[in-house]
């Protein structure tokens, strides 16, 4: 699956600022971290895209964002278990970024005429 890589900028204090690039379904997961005030999307932020493997990416943002104080995997607190689903759903969302927007229109409209 391909999706773009966001440009975030992470407000750990006054004088640390860093700057991270994530796929889309990581930005809540930062959020949760490192709150929702301190996170920050660079909307200007040369554009970029990368492949990544669904299957495996529960278990990649586990080991990159760790656990909670009450150790509970970060990834887990927001999207819940991996069978859940919903980590896929952000996913999905996170690659639909990289089509034109009449084509998002177009399907969102289909879906509307099926109901």
């Amino acid at each position: 699956m391909k999706a773009p890589l966001l440009q975030m900028q992470i407000e750990r204090d006054v004088m640390m600022k860093p700057c991270v690039r994530v796929f889309p379904h990581e930005v809540p997961i930062l959020m949760a971290v490192h709150g929702n005030a301190s996170v920050t999307e660079i909307k200007d932020a040369k554009k970029m895209e990368r492949e990544f493997d669904p299957a495996t990416q529960y278990g990649t943002l586990m080991s990159k964002y760790g656990r909670d104080s009450g150790g509970t995997p970060w990834v887990t607190v927001v999207y819940g278990q991996n069978f859940e689903g919903r980590i896929e759903k952000a996913m999905e969302r996170g690659a639909d970024m990289l089509k034109p927007k009449s084509e998002a229109k177009d399907v969102t409209s289909r879906k509307n005429k099926d109901s």
